[in-house]
């Protein structure tokens, strides 16, 4: 890896993961949800800093996922955590949701999947910083 930063954030992504559980135990799933999101955005960015890449800026889990995926065709395997880009706003914002507020809104359930998705990408993203 090229940017000793991503280390750096690897290890806040897994902090993230922590703090989605903590919220979930304490039945904030909203929060959990998005911290799962922040997870797994900021390990895709570990594993683009590690290769070099500077002035990363998308919050896309989505777009994240694409870039590293042209670097490293591993990344296919984590595809489906590009649905993490649904719990970046409605988690977060009363009007993010047509008719509810998000502590209403957000499931035990969906917070569980979030999670799943972002130990799948950080644990990818490790193995790669090993190799």
């Amino acid at each position: 890896m090229a940017d000793r930063g991503y280390v750096r954030w690897l290890e806040q992504s897994r902090w993230d993961l922590k703090a989605s559980r903590d919220s979930a135990t304490a039945g904030n799933f909203e929060w959990a949800c998005f911290q799962a999101q922040q997870a797994a955005e900021k390990a895709l960015k570990a594993f683009l800093l590690g290769a070099g890449k500077a002035g990363i800026i998308s919050h896309s889990v989505r777009r994240l996922l694409a870039d590293c995926e042209g670097l490293e065709p591993q990344f296919a395997q984590v595809r489906e955590a590009a649905e993490m880009d649904r719990y970046y706003v409605a988690t977060r914002y009363p009007d993010g949701l047509p008719d509810d507020v998000p502590h209403e809104h957000f499931t035990a359930e969906a917070a569980e999947r979030c999670q799943s998705l972002a130990l799948s990408v950080i644990e990818l993203v490790g193995r790669l910083s090993e190799s």
